[in-house]
């Protein structure tokens, strides 16, 4: 099981019958994303957002962020 998925026990109600049972929780962990660049020879960085998604492919998750915003002129290279 993936560490962002917790088991976790539960009622489930049905025809006014109580069972115990088990389900799948799935975390959310916010992510700040940040802009790095030099302009004049000085390091800039900005806080762009913070998002809340499930741990994972972070990366992926930045850029296709920063494209859907217009942000990057030119191609990004992984």
């Amino acid at each position: 099981m993936p560490k962002s998925v917790t088991q976790v026990p539960i009622k489930k109600v049905n025809a006014g019958q109580i069972i115990d049972a088990d389900d799948m929780l799935v975390a959310e962990e916010p992510l700040e994303i940040r802009l790095g660049y030099t302009a004049a020879g000085k390091h800039i960085q900005k806080n762009i957002s913070v998002t809340m998604r499930t741990p994972g492919n972070d990366l992926e998750l930045a850029i296709g962020f920063l494209y859907t915003e217009g942000i990057p002129r030119r191609k990004l290279l992984l």
